[in-house]
């Protein structure tokens, strides 16, 4: 079984959270983007 941070699960709620309601997700963090946008979220703020 493959432990995750809570860092991984704050990640997933935040682009949870704006898949639910159809916002932009805002932040500089390095790996969210990525996620996010695989879970069709746009992002504000970070390189494409």
């Amino acid at each position: 079984m493959e432990l995750l941070d809570n860092s991984t699960y704050s990640d997933a709620w935040y682009i949870a959270l704006a898949r639910r309601l159809a916002y932009p997700l805002m932040t500089l963090d390095d790996g969210m983007p990525k996620s996010a946008r695989i879970h069709g979220v746009a992002v504000i703020g970070a390189p494409d």
